[in-house]
């Protein structure tokens, strides 16, 4: 019976003590520092937490605590995971593991230069976008513009001016003398006739 119950409680343990979590970068670059987590356990629960790389011990706790590299070179690549020690009956556990790489000076470059070309490229379709959008709004601003003329607007008429007044101008009806001869003729003696030639 009391095999029964310490069996009872001991699966009871194992079902609150959840699952180890490492959080860590998967990739840096040389010069940066590099945070490992141990998550999911408490210090109540545990009874030292250790962090290794490549199953190599790092560093060891007495209670619930993150690993720094403060920085980081390339030979800290590796696989990383923390374990912890559990108290009473709490049993022990590794988190996953992580895979950390280091890049050089050489691997910063590149990525600059991949995201200054990305850069450039999302630029160009920008500026086309907005070129394109601008010449549809103008064109539906120029529809818009020609369909709103009234119909039956009266235009000017370019041939009007072309016509002549129907009442002429007073110069027009001022008769014009040119070569005026007067000729003179005696018909009777008592009477003259005098002629003379108008133009209009």
């Amino acid at each position: 019976m009391l095999l029964w119950s310490l069996l009872v409680i001991f699966a009871a343990v194992n079902e609150q003590a959840g699952e180890l979590t490492l959080l860590a970068p998967s990739s840096v670059f040389e010069g940066d520092s590099i945070v490992l987590i141990c998550q999911g356990e408490w210090n109540w629960k545990i009874q030292t937490m250790a962090y290794y790389k490549d199953n190599r011990e790092l560093s060891v706790f007495k209670e619930v605590s993150s690993f720094r590299i403060q920085s980081a070179v390339l030979s800290d690549s590796g696989h990383y995971f923390c374990r912890t020690k559990g108290k009473f009956l709490f049993p022990d556990q590794n988190s996953n593991i992580v895979k950390i790489r280091v890049q050089g000076p050489d691997g910063h470059r590149r990525d600059l230069m991949t995201a200054r070309v990305l850069g450039g490229l999302f630029g160009v379709l920008g500026f086309i976008a907005v070129a394109l959008l601008l010449y549809w709004l103008f064109h539906k601003v120029s529809e818009r513009y020609a369909t709103s003329e009234p119909r039956g607007a009266s235009r000017p008429n370019p041939q009007a001016s072309t016509h002549s007044s129907p009442i002429p101008d007073m110069e027009e009806l001022q008769p014009v003398y040119a070569n005026a001869n007067i000729r003179t003729f005696l018909e009777n003696k008592d009477s003259q006739v005098i002629y003379s030639s108008v133009k209009k």
